[in-house]
């Protein structure tokens, strides 16, 4: 699937942005749904900010809401702390992602060199008389070197906020953080 990506850069970049779009709406999501499972009545067609939900909570004495916001907050902090969780909720509401290619390179740390050695095989075979003349010599054929293929070069996709790994394998770990979240909340407020 990787490889299908990084041939069509324009689909990778289309579904990449939506990915990220609904990752980042799951915060605002339980917002929502602990709206209705609490029966806080805020309507929908509002912003459903955490402090909205906090004052409504407050005034209604609905210690389950409480409890749950207060751990909603908890959570956000916790998350917008991690350096993974900053790329997608990250502070003041942060939501351009840039993303972009590079090719991978050695740094100081880690030095990949590649050093290819052409190797044949062939024997001689020399006889000499008493006298130490050379009276016959003989040589197997030489066998020709195999064509090396070049390597081609990598490349693989980073987040400017993340550089260390490369797009797929943060947003699986970003899709872990959203089903841990969604999963805690469920067990904990269900």
């Amino acid at each position: 699937m990787r490889e299908m990506y990084l041939k069509n850069e324009e689909n990778f970049i289309h579904e990449l942005e939506a990915f990220l779009v609904k990752a980042r709406s799951v915060p605002d999501v339980l917002l929502e749904d602990f709206n209705k499972k609490f029966s806080l009545g805020i309507s929908l067609e509002a912003e459903l900010s955490p402090k909205t939900f906090e004052d409504k909570a407050r005034q209604l004495r609905n210690t389950s809401a409480l409890d749950f916001i207060q751990w909603w907050k908890a959570k956000m902090n916790h998350i917008r702390s991690d350096p993974l969780g900053s790329i997608f909720f990250g502070w003041k509401g942060k939501r351009n992602i840039s993303v972009h290619r590079k090719v991978v390179r050695p740094d100081l740390k880690k030095i990949t060199l590649v050093e290819t050695i052409h190797l044949t095989e062939s024997v001689t075979i020399r006889k000499y008389d008493e006298k130490g003349n050379l009276i016959e010599e003989s040589k197997s054929p030489e066998i020709p070197p195999k064509p090396i293929e070049p390597k081609p070069a990598e490349i693989n996709w980073f987040f400017s906020e993340y550089p260390n790994e490369n797009v797929f394998e943060v947003s699986k770990k970003l899709l872990d953080v959203v089903k841990g979240f969604v999963e805690e909340a469920k067990s904990r407020f269900t």
